[in-house]
């Protein structure tokens, strides 16, 4: 087998060796994709018409997909022995289907099947070799619950947030924005405590474990990225580990989710060995936060309802840490707060106190940070919110 050599930069490479992977089957994957691609980037691309003479259309998936039938999926192919290659047909469609949902085809390629250009030839049980065109129908579903009444609405543009009634449009009120946050210094890159790679190794083996599969993993850079946020060199660390431990397993739900609580605790089972100072775990009971339905969101993702909450009559319950935190019902955002003490700056919050009647008014939060993050994020999470901030 031939070999060649790849030049990567530093970033990339050490990037690459936090991630457990076959770089050489991968490379030759990404070689023969644009192989294909140069190949066929001059071939007709217009879809054929099969509405004329007398062709026969039927479902590959219904009528093929089974183990008695072969194909011949390459008859195209300028290399002869690819010609010749046979495939069991319900074989073939699963690898193409794990193809596609991957992007791991090049753009010629999917086209030759959305506009039925892509020959092959099927062999069933007792027939003849059979010539065929082999075309993908795009078909997009959307699927839902029907379980709501319909309200008056109006769609606003760049929101996926929440729906707001027509009489009571979002406004942009800084007046229900809440600053809490001392000053910080600014700090040297250099200070900040690398993250160990056998973290995030541990990290994708617990979301592996924990969700099935990693397509919608965090990858490393995005990992370190949080971490260079939230990690704050003369930051209290002890005293965030102390005040976490006091809503330890417990008392967790007033910080984390069961989802996230199950995760936290594969992850550590997967870090058991290697020893770990506590104040990675505090970084992943920050991370874990972001967890909901198997997916990591996005800050600029969030949707305040699908975060842990607490009613207002239990804000005693908050945890005096420094967090984010959102006073919503289940169609309006209220207030966003930013604070180095939920618990403090809660308790005798002006806002919380006008609405502490409404039984529908909860405050939903994360928590576990550090300052140094908050004043990261913070006017990433008031550009993004603002719109929708609505007061009383």
């Amino acid at each position: 087998m031939g070999s060649i050599n790849i030049y990567i930069n530093d970033v990339l490479k050490e990037e690459m060796a936090d991630v457990e992977a076959n770089w050489s089957e991968i490379c030759r994957e990404a070689i023969k994709l644009e192989i294909a691609r140069l190949s066929n980037q001059n071939r007709e691309e217009s879809p054929l018409d099969f509405s004329k003479n007398h062709w026969v259309m039927q479902s590959f998936e219904e009528k093929f997909n089974n183990e008695q039938t072969i194909i011949k999926p390459y008859i195209e192919h300028s290399d002869p022995k690819i010609r010749n290659t046979v495939k069991i047909a319900s074989e073939w469609l699963a690898q193409m289907k794990k193809d596609l949902s991957l992007a791991r085809v090049d753009q010629s390629f999917l086209s030759e099947f959305v506009n039925g250009r892509r020959k092959i030839e099927i062999l069933e049980p007792g027939q003849n070799w059979r010539s065929c065109y082999l075309q993908v129908n795009l078909q997009f579903n959307v699927v839902y619950e029907d379980n709501e009444a319909p309200i008056d609405a109006e769609i606003i543009p760049d929101s996926a947030l929440l729906v707001s009634s027509t009489d009571n449009k979002p406004k942009e009120k800084s007046e229900f924005i809440y600053l809490d946050l001392p000053d910080l210094k600014t700090i040297n890159q250099e200070n900040i405590k690398a993250l160990p790679a056998e973290v995030y190794r541990n990290f994708k083996r617990a979301w592996e474990e924990f969700v099935g599969d990693t397509d919608d993993l965090l990858s490393s850079k995005k990992l370190k990225q949080l971490w260079s946020n939230w990690y704050y060199p003369n930051h209290d660390f002890d005293r965030l580990l102390e005040q976490l431990n006091e809503y330890d397993w417990s008392n967790m739900n007033q910080v984390l989710t069961e989802e996230q609580r199950d995760f936290l605790e594969t992850f550590e089972r997967e870090s058991f060995s290697d020893g770990f100072d506590d104040i990675y775990r505090a970084f992943m009971i920050f991370i874990a936060q972001f967890i909901d339905g198997g997916e990591f969101m996005e800050l600029n993702q969030l949707d305040p309802r699908r975060l842990n909450n607490i009613w207002l009559d239990k804000k005693d319950n908050l945890p005096e840490l420094p967090g984010i935190y959102f006073i919503i019902n289940e169609r309006k955002i209220y207030g966003l707060g930013i604070t180095e003490n939920l618990y403090e700056h809660c308790y005798h919050h002006p806002l919380i106190e006008q609405l502490e009647d409404d039984k529908n008014v909860s405050i939903a939060y994360i928590t576990g940070t550090s300052i140094h993050y908050l004043h990261q994020v913070k006017s990433e999470l008031i550009e993004r919110f603002s719109p929708f901030i609505q007061g009383i």
